[in-house]
């Protein structure tokens, strides 16, 4: 139920949840980068209407849910 240029760019977005996930050390300008975005912030505004977060956020709340060491 969407149009190619959406489909491709939700794929996009779910990579960048894998490396916001896996990767702290990147940045998240460097992941919007790697996923192919241009811009950071439209990156981030993308991220957030498919995720219902910021980018940043997003990352925040995974590292604390696997975060055992506290």
């Amino acid at each position: 139920g969407q149009t190619p240029n959406e489909f491709i760019s939700t794929i996009r977005l779910k990579k960048a949840a894998i490396l916001l996930k896996n990767n702290p050390e990147l940045n998240i300008s460097e992941i919007s980068d790697m996923v192919g975005f241009n811009s950071s912030r439209y990156f981030s505004k993308c991220f957030k209407s498919v995720f219902g977060m910021a980018p940043l956020t997003f990352r925040k709340s995974n590292s604390a849910a696997t975060d055992t060491s506290d």
